[in-house]
């Protein structure tokens, strides 16, 4: 769920940086976007039309630490990803805001608002609707809404929930072990999910599994026992999944991005040290990442080899 996402975050805020440092030349391929606060900025998402970068700050208060979480910040955030402009759609003193999905005509997005004026739920708002109007989607579990606004999928009770977000029917999938389940993403095509499991026993086992909704059945992708993992994203082509994993490793995180063929035939590492969070670009082509005291702009095909467009 969100609320470990948010864990980690501020985990990563103390105890990690972002590398390279700025007097480190960039790898090629690699353009950083200047001015951008990073401190709570979290759950980007690229629009379908190219043009905005759709984000949340959450900063929770916490008066026992005055080095960073002293002051909250509940905002929703558009980014120019050719400039790195940055501006404030909403503000908020109450709950946390945290981007879901844009519409497929980028004209509109959802988030989900806890705590907002209808409790937990989703709310949609238009781009460009300077009375910041809104509309609710009574749906009131964390979750992940499928690129054409048809399904949100939710854990509840031991089950994946697929909920039909026009007519509210649910396919409920019963999930094929108990632990930690959180839903990470939906593929373009609405035919796969990417999750993330924890078996709850042993420390730093966490893996990604996918679902097929046509089939039902459950499939695991990584196996791995000494990673966290989280921000599973598969490419809107359908044909690459990327993932953040991390550990504590020597008294140090260590954390890298992944980048892996779906048939996990191959498999590349993005080269900046301990990213935060991401979002791919419609095109496949590029990533938008933050990392603690900046945040870049990749450009896929030139940063890895020819093998990584074909």
């Amino acid at each position: 769920m969100r609320i470990r996402n948010i864990f980690y975050v501020i985990l990563f805020v103390l105890l990690t940086s972002c590398t390279p440092e700025p007097s480190i030349t960039l790898p090629v391929g690699i353009m950083l976007l200047q001015g951008i606060d990073t401190n709570g900025l979290l759950s980007p998402l690229w629009s379908p039309d190219g043009a905005n970068i759709l984000a949340s700050y959450v900063i929770k208060a916490n008066p026992e630490n005055n080095s960073y979480f002293d002051k909250p910040r509940r905002d929703i955030v558009l980014i120019n990803p050719e400039t790195g402009h940055l501006s404030i759609f909403l503000s908020v003193k109450t709950g946390n805001l945290f981007a879901k999905a844009w519409s497929p005509d980028s004209k509109s997005f959802a988030m989900f608002w806890s705590g907002g004026p209808y409790e937990d739920d989703i709310y949609v708002f238009d781009v460009n609707d300077e009375k910041r109007d809104y509309d609710h989607m009574d749906i009131p579990f964390d979750g992940e809404m499928s690129s054409d606004w048809k399904q949100y999928a939710s854990i509840y009770f031991a089950y994946l929930w697929i909920t039909d977000t026009q007519y509210r029917n649910v396919q409920k999938y019963k999930l094929p072990f108990s632990g930690s389940w959180e839903i990470s993403d939906w593929s373009s095509d609405t035919n796969l999910l990417a999750l993330i499991y924890g078996n709850g026993e042993q420390y730093g086992f966490e893996n990604i599994y996918l679902f097929d909704k046509n089939s039902g059945d459950f499939t695991q992708f990584t196996f791995d026992d000494k990673y966290f993992k989280y921000s599973a994203k598969i490419s809107p082509n359908g044909r690459l999944i990327a993932y953040i994993m991390w550990r504590f490793h020597n008294n140090e995180v260590e954390k890298k991005l992944l980048i892996s063929r779906l048939d996990n035939s191959y498999q590349w590492t993005m080269p900046i040290d301990n990213i935060m969070d991401y979002a791919w670009s419609p095109d496949n082509e590029r990533m938008f990442i933050i990392c603690r005291d900046e945040v870049y702009v990749a450009e896929l095909s030139t940063l890895f080899d020819s093998i990584f467009s074909n």
